[in-house]
């Protein structure tokens, strides 16, 4: 299924983040399964500008080596904007495997060990998702640099 899935609910718990400069100019960007209550195995994160605890799980589901594009789009919030990525074939395969697995729960989007966002999985997210920030969201700059820094090389 090539349809692009939108990583955004109800019940997502985002935030705006900064994107620190980086020396390689990259980020290191992964995607795991979340859990709300602390558990054997299990690593705290906080989501970033909330006082939420989350609680990871630390196998990565996928990380910068599964996306091979990401691009800034224009948000549902006016003047605002989220990013797309495009998850390589392999990265499309874990990360299907994983979220039919997981429907209504969480997934926490890490940006450098930083839970930026946790939405609940409503569906199959396939080759494409979108990091979608809310109240406030990214600002047109914000997503650009955080695009470009995710497939830098």
């Amino acid at each position: 299924m090539l349809s692009t899935i939108l990583i955004l609910s109800l019940a997502l718990v985002a935030s705006k983040t900064e994107v620190q400069e980086n020396p390689q100019n990259r980020v290191k960007i992964e995607f795991r399964l979340a859990e709300s209550s602390p558990s054997e195995g299990l690593q705290e994160v906080s989501i970033e500008g909330t006082s939420e605890k989350l609680y990871v799980r630390k196998e990565v589901i996928v990380s910068n080596k599964d996306v091979v594009a990401a691009r800034p789009i224009p948000s549902l919030v006016p003047n605002s904007f989220d990013i797309e990525i495009e998850f390589s074939d392999e990265g499309a395969k874990k990360i299907a495997k994983a979220t039919s697995e997981n429907i209504g729960k969480r997934i926490a989007i890490l940006i450098d060990g930083k839970a930026i966002v946790a939405p609940v999985v409503r569906s199959t997210i396939s080759n494409k998702a979108v990091i979608a920030g809310s109240a406030p969201s990214f600002t047109r700059y914000e997503a650009e640099d955080l695009a470009r820094k995710i497939v830098a090389p």
